[in-house]
Order: C-alpha cells, then structure tokens, then sequence
C-alpha cells in the first residue's frame, strides 16, 4: 500500500536513477512494513544504491546488496545479500498458520540468488529456539508467485530443552535435551510432503532426565495398540514421573506415508522398537511397533497427545 515512485531500466551505458517507496506491503500471508529501494540502471542491470532495512512481522529484512541482471531478458536474475532481523517463531507460525514455536528467527544472508521463478539462499538461518539451536542450510523456493509455492531444506538441531518444548505443546513433561536432523525437507504450500528426520538424546546429555505420565502417554500415542490406556489407570497411575536413559524418534515422510524408526531395537519383541528406554526404577520402555504411519494420522495423535492405538508400554 502507499506506492510511489519508478522503476526506471536503460540499456544504454549512460546510468539512470530511479526508487521506489512505499508504507507497507504484504508477501503471501507475511505483512512488512514501510520502506524505500534506491536504485541505479546501467546496460540492461539494475542495482541498489544504498543498503536498507524493511520491517517484517515484528523483526525486519535488512538488504545489503542487490543487483538484477538482465532485467528485460528471459534469463533475468537477481543477487541479493543481507541479514534477517531476528523474528518471533510465534508471530511467524501465526503468520503461516503453524502451530505455534517459541523462540526467534534470524541470520546472516551471505547470498541469495532468484531466477525463473525459483530463490537459493546460501549460508545458514539459524532459529534460537527451547534454549537450543535450529540451523537452516541448502534453503531454496521455488514456484514463489503460484498458489502452491514450495520450499526445500535441509535442517540441525542441537540441544533444545525438552522441558521448554513439551511445555510448549502441552504434552506432558519431559526433562533433557533433543538433537536431531531433518534431511531432504520439501513444503508445498507450506505444508510437508517428504523429509526424513531423525530426533534422539544426545550422547553427553549430562542433564537431568525425567518424563512425566502424561509424557509416556503422549509419546505412546504415536504408534497404535490400546495397552497405553489399561496401564495408565494401573502401575503408570501410582507414579508422576520416572527416569529414561534416552528417547528418540524418527520419519520418514513419503507419499503421505511415515517410515517410523526409534532409538534402537527392543530385544524380545519381535520387530518392536524403543521410542523410550528407561532408567532405574521404577523403569519404564516405550515400545513401538508400527513401521508406516498415515502422515495425517500422526499429525492427529501429535496434536491430541490422546492415547489411541498405540506402542506397547511396559
């Protein structure tokens, strides 16, 4: 809104000005605020002549360099280098209508190049985030003016607290901390339709391991098998917490289609693995045993967190 100004290219050597102004804008459901591109025509490129800094959500794009070459032409592109100004995760999820993060967004842009309809970005975006880190490479975007524009990815994840995160989404307590990977992330239309991921304790976690009940139930959730329920009302009921010795998860999203995998096998179950391993006593196992989940059906339980056919708990 509030547009003014020109965008003025020449192909002659002879350079000409122009600039753009304007109070605020919008860039799929991404509200940015007022700002203002000066910029330099020369030979068919274009330039920016000074660097600048947009508002956006309640962070802002800062833009460093960016040039366009053959502007006219069918193979124009476009170099851009910057920073992202830290942005709340909240106000990015509510944005894109994601369930909501806490933490921050932001990093260094070393380059970025957009051409026919597609952006690579180079260098890292890091998120802070549950007291850890979430590090973005290999970012890039294709299709960005369709009605289904896509996005891939490749992201670590080092050391968040699990007591923060499962605060967060309701879903029972559990202390430690989480690393992990997501591998060959591809959104369309913001939406995951393959990855594979991989989230598990790290190996020096020296902090304190505890998970609540309602964690053991929560977790149970995600596998299938009605055993979680009877034994919640019985030996799970007379405790509030127990230790583990690590927990992890795993999918691999494809076809809308999860390959599940845990943390290792459990002997003695015949094909069943461990999405908890206990400590002492009282010592309790998550066992899981369904390989392929529905992607919507897991996306379901997560966001219950309700018992259902579920892992065996024992």
């Amino acid at each position: 809104q509030g547009l003014n100004g020109s965008l003025a290219i020449t192909q002659t050597d002879a350079g000409i000005d122009s600039r753009l102004v304007w109070r605020e804008g919008k860039i799929y459901r991404l509200d940015f605020g007022a700002g203002v591109l000066a910029f330099r025509s020369q030979a068919g490129s274009l330039r920016l002549l000074q660097a600048t800094r947009i508002p956006l959500l309640d962070g802002a794009l800062r833009i460093d360099q960016l040039r366009g070459q053959d502007i006219l032409g069918a193979a124009a592109s476009w170099r851009f280098s910057g920073r992202l100004e830290p942005i709340s995760m909240p106000a990015l999820c509510a944005a894109l209508a994601w369930p909501e993060l806490a933490g921050q967004l932001g990093g260094v842009i070393p380059g970025a190049i957009y051409q026919r309809d597609e952006l690579n970005v180079t260098g890292t975006l890091q998120v802070d985030a549950f007291d850890g880190t979430i590090r973005i490479d290999d970012l890039r975007l294709a299709s960005l003016f369709s009605a289904s524009p896509e996005v891939f990815a490749t992201m670590h994840i080092e050391r968040l607290d699990l007591e923060t995160l499962t605060r967060t989404f309701d879903f029972g307590k559990i202390e430690g901390k989480l690393n992990g990977w997501v591998r060959g992330l591809h959104l369309q239309n913001w939406q995951p339709v393959a990855f594979d991921a991989r989230f598990f304790s790290p190996d020096d976690d020296d902090s304190r391991q505890r998970i609540s009940q309602r964690a053991v139930e929560s977790i149970s959730s995600l596998g299938g098998g009605n055993a979680t329920a009877a034994l919640s009302r019985g030996f799970l009921g007379l405790f509030e917490e127990f230790r583990y010795k690590r927990l992890g998860i795993g999918c691999r999203l494809e076809r809308g289609i999860c390959q599940m995998v845990g943390i290792g096998p459990a002997a003695g179950t015949n094909g069943g693995y461990y999405l908890v391993e206990g400590s002492s006593l009282p010592r309790i196992n998550v066992i899981a045993y369904n390989r392929l989940v529905d992607w919507q059906d897991l996306l379901a339980r997560l966001q219950a967190a309700a018992q259902s056919e579920g892992p065996v708990v024992r």
